[in-house]
């Protein structure tokens, strides 16, 4: 089959090419045209190799049947082969259609129309005799800034440059953007949150001591006195809505102490037993003996944990398994959370950590504890990471380097 695909360039093919215009491309994805050469030069392949390798990119000079008519040194170590089909050799077939590769499997022959990488621009390029490019080629595990040079009807240069830690900067030059653009409306908001926040604070406070007080006033059987029970309960739910407002935009300097997670987590589970057992939820822990101390805050990570535990039981409206595990990998403590619950849809598992952005549907559903939370941890030097899928459950992931600032 190789012999089939492969024949030599000869000299007469050679004499075919009209001026070679030559772009050289820097790493920055500048490009220089490549000056021109005149006949003799295009009759001496070595000449036009010497003058490839000085790219310092992947070339290579192609016909319209998608031979390799020469290539530089780099295309070589990557499998081109001058006399060879570009999408065969270079290409080890894997980027043609399906269609292309069934057709070779079943005939062991290419087919009559020709073959040609899914990506590639060529006859583009060599109909409209410009110069056409795909800036963003993902091929050998890499990102190509890939250009394909006409230079006469038949023959078009192809020059590659690997861009793939570029796009990652990039990539990361975005991410952090979005951070600042989400610090600085947070800082605003913020502001305007806790102005409204202390406003509710204080008259709650006295609807608050007036309902207690009116419900120890009240006779026993007074039949109106459940639902005044339930103003209650809604106004305490109200308050700590306003105080998790506050906690979100509150400086405050954390008090640093030497913590047992497991020891956390146990006492959370404790504080919550009677209520986990009243909506059917069976915790399953694994937790690591002699787990290694932390440094935080007891009180803040107890509230993390009952925030991640709460999150599980809402969902798990039936019922069902939590299963919380402690160990240590890599130098890390880790701290998993897994429930087979509900499930959180690829649309909000990116902005579950956002302020006030919530899945839940009951009215008391504020969409901040999962943003306090997060700020906790990152504030004691780790970080959490979510993986969910619909009707399989979520997992949530904590991580503390153990190698910590000394206490």
């Amino acid at each position: 089959m190789e012999n089939s695909f492969k024949y030599r360039l000869n000299e007469n093919f050679i004499n075919e090419f009209g001026e070679l215009k030559q772009k050289i491309f820097e790493l920055e994805s500048t490009i220089f045209e490549i000056k021109k050469v005149g006949e003799k030069l295009l009759n001496n392949q070595h000449i036009i190799e010497y003058l490839l390798n000085l790219l310092p990119h992947p070339a290579m000079l192609i016909n319209k049947f998608r031979i390799v008519l020469a290539c530089n040194c780099i295309v070589k170590e990557m499998g081109a082969v001058v006399g060879g089909f570009c999408w065969y050799d270079f290409g080890k077939i894997e980027y043609i259609s399906e269609k292309d590769k069934d057709y070779i499997s079943k005939y062991n022959k290419i087919p009559p129309y020709g073959c040609h990488c899914k990506f590639c621009l060529a006859d583009k390029a060599l109909e409209s005799n410009k110069l056409t490019t795909n800036h963003e080629i993902k091929a050998f595990g890499k990102i190509w800034d890939t250009y394909w040079i006409p230079l006469n009807k038949d023959i078009y240069l192809r020059y590659s440059i690997d861009i793939t830690e570029y796009k990652k900067a990039e990539e990361e030059l975005n991410v952090f953007r979005k951070h600042i653009q989400q610090s600085e409306k947070l800082a605003a908001v913020g502001k305007l949150t806790a102005s409204i926040a202390h406003e509710i604070n204080n008259p709650l406070q006295a609807i608050s001591a007036n309902i207690g007080f009116l419900i120890s006033a009240l006779p026993e059987n007074f039949q109106e006195k459940s639902s005044i029970e339930q103003i209650k309960i809604g106004v305490s739910r109200i308050k700590d809505t306003v105080k998790q407002l506050l906690d979100v935009y509150r400086s405050k300097t954390s008090i640093l102490e030497r913590v047992d997670v497991n020891m956390v987590i146990e006492s959370t589970l404790e504080l919550l037993k009677n209520q986990l057992i009243i909506n059917k939820i069976e915790v399953k822990k694994k937790l690591t003996a002699n787990i290694p101390l932390i440094i935080g805050s007891r009180q803040e990570l107890h509230q993390v944990f009952m925030n991640l535990i709460m999150n599980a039981q809402d969902a798990m409206e039936s019922g069902g398994v939590l299963e919380i595990t402690t160990k240590v990998k890599d130098n890390n403590l880790q701290i998993i959370f897994k429930d087979n619950g509900c499930g959180i849809s690829e649309s909000d598992i990116k902005h579950i950590f956002e302020p006030f952005y919530t899945t839940k549907s009951n009215v008391f559903g504020t969409g901040l504890g999962l943003s306090i939370s997060k700020g906790i941890i990152e504030n004691f030097g780790g970080r959490i990471n979510v993986k969910s899928k619909l009707g399989e459950g979520t997992t949530f992931t904590i991580i503390f380097p153990l190698v910590q600032k000394n206490f």
